[in-house]
């Protein structure tokens, strides 16, 4: 991420085949190669936003801050904003509050929780890249400019770790709903066949 004016924006992300969750959650109604991560700034109208706020902290702090974030999952909604429900979890006052949310989130699709992690970026490397560097100066020096500005723009990170699994066991969930709530695609075929049995009746 980097900072543009006080606030922090996402300008790369890596996926991983491990966390197919979260890479699903940000492809939602996305199309070609990029990601929507907008669903980890929804508190932004907030006092605090947890994005914002942590990362300002961190840079003070040096220091990472981590924080777990449930999600309420729809896949048959493309929309994002209406099938990604995110809520950061120090934003529950209770337990019982966390477990109703899972509850919800299972029932209406799938529920995730995201193991969030912000740390602070050192400076870039230059000599690791120079050669390309170099070779992209060649061919167009206002391109190598811009690279080398987004380098030192580049102001913090963010690892998204899936942790849902180990979230279901903690509030006592047993490994069929932790099997069951794997399977969405399942679910969504559930649905689909259960609508058509309704329309062939």
């Amino acid at each position: 991420m980097s900072k543009e004016g006080v606030r922090y924006s996402p300008q790369a992300c890596i996926t991983g085949k491990q966390d197919q969750r979260i890479t699903r959650l940000a492809e939602q109604d996305v199309d070609g190669r990029k990601v929507n991560l907008e669903f980890m700034f929804r508190d932004r109208k907030l006092d605090t936003p947890f994005m914002q706020s942590g990362l300002k902290q961190i840079k003070i702090e040096k220091m990472p801050l981590r924080q777990e974030l449930f999600v309420s999952f729809d896949p048959k909604v493309r929309d994002p904003r209406r099938a990604i429900l995110p809520r950061f979890s120090h934003r529950f006052e209770t337990d019982e509050q966390r477990k109703r949310f899972i509850d919800e989130a299972i029932n209406r699709g799938q529920f995730v929780a995201i193991h969030v992690m912000l740390v602070t970026t050192g400076k870039p490397d230059l000599d690791m890249i120079q050669t390309e560097f170099n070779y992209v100066s060649m061919y167009a020096i206002h391109k190598a400019k811009e690279l080398e500005e987004k380098l030192w723009s580049l102001a913090a990170c963010s690892h998204l770790i899936d942790v849902t699994d180990e979230v279901l066991l903690r509030y006592g969930y047993d490994n069929d709903v932790v099997l069951e709530n794997h399977d969405i695609d399942a679910k969504i075929k559930a649905v689909k066949s259960g609508i058509q049995a309704l329309l062939q009746a």
